[in-house]
């Protein structure tokens, strides 16, 4: 599936280039940091000729844990990510609900490299699905305040890794890192995601 690809989130995020607002950066997420890992680019236009792409989109409805395995294992014995202390599946966009394919690849993963697996951010409020063409700023505001932590981190639990399908704005992600520094300051948040999606085709 050729190499890794990795991106570094931060609280400050570049607008589309098709929005017209004379600012070119909102302050979202302030001194929020989280790196994020995946095999390769998801293209969710297009998607016929791409097999890999075709399979995250599957991976919502059936679980295709096995075959996305690998190539997250690799990314894992290659970045050697050490001492992580929880590994949590982020939540879908419907309330109570997550990824067919992630929850067992996150025992799966848990139990190759012996991480603690507890899936403690939970969606209570439905989110909004946008067109292609939507603006940061709305995409913010549908995720904001949608999901809560099940429990506080406990002392042991500083290095946390999350799972997720795909990377787009980081809004999900970024929302999701917040939660848990609130919970505990100290924490390092990571994303291991199935692909990265620059918001377009090939």
């Amino acid at each position: 599936m050729g190499g890794f690809i990795e991106v570094n989130l931060t609280g400050t995020q570049r607008k589309y280039p098709w929005e017209t607002d004379s600012a070119n950066w909102y302050r979202l997420y302030p001194g929020l940091k989280v790196p994020v890992h995946a095999p390769r680019k998801y293209f969710k236009k297009n998607t016929k000729s791409d097999e890999y792409s075709e399979k995250i989109i599957e991976s919502k409805t059936k679980d295709l844990s096995d075959y996305f395995l690998p190539a997250l294992q690799a990314i894992i014995s290659h970045n050697r990510f050490q001492e992580i202390d929880l590994l949590i599946v982020l939540p879908s966009s419907k309330i109570d609900e997550y990824s067919p394919t992630l929850l067992p690849l996150a025992v799966k993963l848990a139990k190759k490299n012996s991480f603690k697996n507890e899936n403690i951010i939970k969606r209570i409020k439905e989110t909004k699905k946008f067109s292609y063409t939507a603006s940061l700023y709305d995409r913010y505001t549908s995720i904001k305040d949608t999901m809560v932590l099940t429990r506080k981190l406990d002392s042991q639990e500083t290095n946390i890794l999350l799972l997720d399908d795909t990377k787009t704005t980081g809004i999900h992600l970024l929302e999701c890192a917040k939660l848990l520094k609130k919970s505990k300051s100290t924490c390092s948040v990571t994303a291991l995601c199935l692909g990265i999606n620059e918001m377009g085709g090939k």
